[in-house]
């Protein structure tokens, strides 16, 4: 079954290898593993908000993700969902306690 236009969307604002990291590898993700998927897409710096140059973007993430999450629940798919939401709650924790300017 083809992806629909709605995730399509919703995985174009987030980091190339995303995707495939939080679903299709079917891996059980942990907070650590979060980290360090982030560490590696922002050239490991101490806050990935200071990679990302656009404010909409970091503040847009954590919303994507938490709508991907339901979009997958919905679909029954348990554990992309869960992936997601932790995804996104790493990157609204992070976006509030990081330097946007």
């Amino acid at each position: 079954m083809p992806e629909s236009k709605f995730r399509r969307e919703l995985w174009a604002t987030l980091p190339e290898g995303s995707k495939h990291f939080m679903v299709d590898a079917k891996l059980d993700i942990d907070l650590k593993k979060i980290i360090r998927f982030w560490e590696y897409h922002t050239n490991s710096r101490a806050c990935f908000a200071d990679a990302i140059n656009i404010n909409y973007v970091i503040k847009a993430m954590p919303n994507e993700s938490f709508r991907l999450a339901l979009d997958y629940f919905m679909d029954g798919h348990q554990q992309a969902a869960n992936n997601l939401v932790l995804n996104g709650a790493f990157l609204l924790v992070a976006s509030k306690h990081c330097s946007l300017d």
